[in-house]
Order: C-alpha cells, then sequence, then structure tokens
C-alpha cells in the first residue's frame, strides 16, 4: 500500500522499511518464507528443506508455549523489585 500511495524513486526495488509487511520481511526469518519455493522450484535441497521445515516446527512450539504462558502479575513485580 506504501508503494502505491508514496510511489518509490527506484520502481526496481522494495524497500522492507516503508512496505506493509516488514516484520515478516525479515531477512532473519527469510529461510522460513523462502526455502519451500527455492525446494519447489528445484533449487533447494531436500536436506536443507527438511533443516528448514524442522526450524519452522520449533519456532511454531517456541510461539504455543509462549501464548500459553501465564504468571500472575504480583509474582512479575516479585520479579522486577530490587
Amino acid at each position: 500500500d506504501d508503494l502505491v500511495t508514496k510511489g518509490a524513486d527506484e520502481p526496481y526495488r522494495m524497500f522492507t522499511s516503508r512496505a506493509e509487511h516488514r516484520l515478516s520481511l525479515r531477512a532473519d526469518n527469510a529461510d522460513l518464507r523462502l526455502t519451500p519455493v527455492g525446494f519447489a522450484a528445484g533449487l533447494v535441497s531436500e536436506e536443507r528443506f527438511d533443516l528448514a521445515q524442522r526450524r519452522r516446527s520449533d519456532v511454531e512450539a517456541s510461539l504455543r508455549r509462549l501464548s500459553e504462558f501465564k504468571m500472575p502479575i504480583s509474582l512479575w513485580a516479585s520479579k522486577i523489585e530490587p
């Protein structure tokens, strides 16, 4: 949307800092986003694809654990007070 409303001086480049979904376009998660595409195109080995799938499973499991974590506010407060 930003590229349409604000324009770009370099039409062949996409600036991730102005991208609408810039958090999902970070370099640190590029392997999770692009490895399946590369594998489907025959550019990524099965070994590399399996490694990326295991990492994806680990990330999803960690996010599930974090979303289920609960701790009373009083306990949080006791952790940060000197």
